[in-house]
């Protein structure tokens, strides 16, 4: 009984975020999940799935193109995954995310150079397909992963790869080139 009454409230709240199309896509909501959502669009594919207590904050700036976040097909995230949009995250189909990985597009602060000149504090983030990320790694600005690739568990990815890339530490680098990854 007890099992019930837990798919159905995670029903409903896939109704209240979601609305229908949510519920037919199949989408499921760990507890917790929330969602903000201000001058940005979000499109999630289907068979997206979520852990519990993850955020997604989609916040443009008004003015301005709107900020989006785009999952693909059949992505999973574990228990508390973060992802932080300013500008734009595309995460591919059939992607692993592991717990407490955090998505950050922007610095969500300015800096400014000596010369009083603002540096670029914001870039696009894209995930290809088929790409594992590890526990507690970090994505920030203008990282692009290719199809294949793999995170290493507290990887911080400051720079984009190819396809087919192992990549760990921190700042995170290119270890080797694999063929693919198994569950």
């Amino acid at each position: 009984m007890k099992r019930l009454i837990y798919r159905l409230l995670g029903l409903f709240r896939g109704l209240i975020v979601f609305g229908l199309t949510g519920v037919l896509m199949r989408i499921r909501l760990g507890r917790g999940f929330s969602l903000t959502c201000r001058d940005g669009k979000v499109f999630l594919g289907q068979g997206v799935s979520f852990g519990n207590d993850c955020g997604i904050a989609v916040l443009g700036s008004s003015g301005r193109e709107p900020a989006f976040l785009s999952i693909g097909d059949k992505t999973s995230f574990q228990d508390r995954c973060h992802i932080n949009s300013k500008i734009g995250i595309t995460i591919g189909e059939r992607c692993a995310i592991s717990w407490d990985v955090e998505f950050l597009d922007t610095d969500f602060h300015r800096i400014i150079n000596l010369d009083g000149i603002d540096v670029k504090n914001s870039a696009r983030i894209s995930i290809g397909n088929d790409v594992w990320i590890g526990a507690r790694a970090i994505i920030l600005k203008g990282v692009s992963l290719g199809d294949g690739s793999v995170v290493a568990a507290g990887a911080v990815v400051t720079k984009s790869y190819p396809p087919n890339s192992l990549i760990a530490g921190n700042p995170a680098r290119l270890v080797r080139e694999i063929g693919g990854w198994v569950l």
